[in-house]
């Protein structure tokens, strides 16, 4: 029996459809920031018109941090980072982030601004520390479309 008629017994799509659908599922994972992956980096967004590098608005919203911090204290991450590292995670620092970023927009604080400021650099730094898992394609691999070998050895 040939390898198409296997899958169709079988009622299994072809590899490379497997294949794109896994990548789609990813895709929309790391998008929805299901999968902690920097997506700036994988999905690069046209420029903006307006900047918030001129310093008269924090690095970023502070609904983002309320957002990022209501997520770390979720049961979902809770219990996913005790499973992978042991530990509940400490998200002290969103709040943290949260408040200064707040006082910064309400009342132009120095104080918050260099706080967060340097937050977000330490946070970025931490990121860069971490190498991603996955080898980034530009192409896809030579064979893409054969059908995967049998564990047999030739």
């Amino acid at each position: 029996m040939d390898y198409v008629q296997r899958l169709r017994e079988l009622g299994l799509y072809c590899l490379e459809r497997r294949r794109m659908r896994c990548d789609m599922i990813e895709g929309y994972k790391i998008l929805r920031g299901i999968d902690r992956v920097d997506s700036q980096r994988l999905f690069p967004r046209a420029p903006q018109l307006k900047t918030r590098e001129h310093g008269l608005k924090p690095p970023r919203m502070c609904d983002d941090y309320w957002s990022e911090w209501k997520h770390c204290r979720s049961v979902r991450n809770l219990f996913h980072h005790y499973y992978t590292y042991g530990e509940y995670p400490s998200c002290k620092q969103w709040k943290i982030d949260y408040n200064n970023c707040r006082e910064w927009e309400k009342h132009k604080s120095e104080e918050s601004k260099k706080a967060l400021c340097e937050s977000e650099k330490k946070r970025l730094e931490e990121q860069k520390r971490h190498l991603p898992v996955w080898k980034m394609r530009k192409n896809p691999p030579a064979e893409w479309y054969l059908p995967l070998n049998d564990g047999k050895v030739k």
